[in-house]
């Protein structure tokens, strides 16, 4: 089965393709979730993104 696609959007409205992996961890009966880029102008934008400062900017959260 191919990956899922997401498109959502920044807050400017730039729609971000992102394609979604899912890996599966069995012995702790859990999943890590990656959202990765789908194209280049995504991963252009994504890396805008975590090189900004402020409220625009893409940050982990745990």
């Amino acid at each position: 089965m191919p990956p899922a696609r997401r498109r959502p959007r920044t807050a400017s409205g730039a729609a971000l393709r992102l394609r979604r992996e899912v890996l599966d961890l069995p012995s702790d009966l859990q999943q890590l979730l990656v959202l990765l880029p789908d194209d280049e102008e995504t991963a252009r934008a994504v890396g805008r993104l975590r090189e900004g400062s402020g409220r625009g900017r893409l940050r982990a959260i745990s």
